[in-house]
């Protein structure tokens, strides 16, 4: 028995249409942001609810840019993140791309944070020797905290809350779940 229906997804032409325009403007406008900051993070990914108890913790990681002031950012990351069940021989992949808006004070070497934002994922469920994509997405949310090692290195943790909502017709499923991480990134500019 496998654990969701057959269905099929598609990806939406114009959200990676309106990231792209979003990417560009901010690029092209760097009186908005005091620095630029380019990270890559890696972790593990815990299975939400609807996933059901056999589901493993996974394995997550991604790179991100980020734009910031004083108090505030704007972060675009490309992540991606796998969970299997052996009793079931199903494996999750998924990969997207996230929009959050940082909120932060800049003016310390410790920098606690929290984000808030949107995510679009391309999940592909693999049973037995068959696959299906999927197209989903919905809310992130990221709670932690950077030490600046230099003026231009730091270290970072973060939990994230991750909605990824998919349409397995007949029934939707959130595809999502909660992370942890760890980051090294630097002060691009």
């Amino acid at each position: 028995m496998y654990m969701f229906s057959c269905g099929h997804g598609h990806i939406r032409p114009a959200i990676l249409v309106i990231a792209i325009l979003a990417f560009a403007l901010t690029v092209s406008s760097p009186a908005c942001a005091g620095e630029t900051y380019i990270s890559a993070n890696g972790g593990m990914f815990s299975p939400g609810a609807d996933y059901p108890s056999d589901y493993a913790t996974g394995l997550a990681g991604g790179l991100s840019y980020i734009l910031v002031n004083e108090y505030a950012g704007f972060e675009f990351g490309l992540n991606g993140y796998t969970s299997s069940s052996d009793t079931y021989d199903e494996d999750i992949v998924s990969l997207g791309l996230e929009m959050l808006v940082h909120f932060h004070k800049t003016d310390s070497t410790f920098q606690p944070f929290i984000a808030l934002g949107l995510a679009r994922y391309r999940t592909t469920y693999t049973f037995g020797s068959s696959e299906e994509n999927y197209t989903g997405g919905g809310a992130v949310f990221k709670l932690g905290a950077r030490l600046y090692l230099s003026d231009k290195v730091f270290l970072g943790a973060y939990y994230k809350k991750l909605v990824n909502e998919v349409d397995m017709t007949p029934f939707k499923v959130d595809l999502g779940g909660d992370f942890i991480f760890g980051e090294l990134g630097i002060v691009a500019f």
